[in-house]
């Protein structure tokens, strides 16, 4: 889940969109280990309980070219490439208190994405935005993808509505973990 909200500044010219972009995200959970675990160098064994906790801090630095960009007509189509860096700071800790032991660890991967970008609108009125990135090396990945709706009354502020999926694997430093995170999202947005 966010634990808190997502902000994103984004500077468009001409062709070019630049955009920073920054999400929170934590999971908790707790089960009873079927397979012993090696954490951090600690061994978890079967049968205890143990409780997780994933905490992500994901500053997205995106780039897009429209090859396509029909922005100042009254139907408005944008479809450009997206490059990304998502810098996450990622925070794994393991808990049981069956041996009273807590261990943590963290790293910050930068992973690249590329994707494309685009957005189909009845001049600022009402449009429908979309995009997806994806790349993986060395273990880790970052696939994310969204589609929302934007309704602006008056041209400089609207409010938009949409879903995001992200698929987030990270093996770097000691620091492992596979997760998917998807649902809704609204918010208010400010044009100038």
């Amino acid at each position: 889940r966010s634990n808190g909200p997502m902000v994103e500044a984004a500077l468009q010219l001409g062709d070019s969109r630049l955009s920073l972009t920054y999400l929170p995200l934590k999971f908790k959970g707790t089960s009873t280990l079927q397979t012993a675990v090696n954490f951090n160098g600690q061994t978890y064994n079967v049968g205890n309980t143990v409780a997780s906790t994933f905490k992500a801090d994901i500053y997205d630095i995106a780039y897009t070219y429209y090859l396509v960009n029909m922005d100042d007509t009254p139907s408005r189509l944008q479809l450009g490439v997206d490059a990304a860096v998502k810098i996450t700071k990622a925070q794994t800790t393991l808990s049981d208190s069956t041996l009273g032991i807590t261990q943590t660890r963290s790293a910050t991967v930068p992973i690249p994405t590329i994707g494309v970008r685009g957005r189909v609108a009845l001049a600022d009125f009402v449009g429908l935005t979309g995009r997806i990135g994806y790349l993986g090396y060395a273990g880790n990945r970052f696939l994310d993808g969204e589609a929302q709706i934007e309704f602006s009354p008056i041209p400089t502020l609207g409010i938009f509505g949409g879903y995001r999926y992200i698929q987030l694997k990270v093996d770097n430093s000691g620091v492992f973990t596979d997760l998917r995170f998807s649902g809704p999202f609204a918010g208010a947005l400010f044009r100038f």
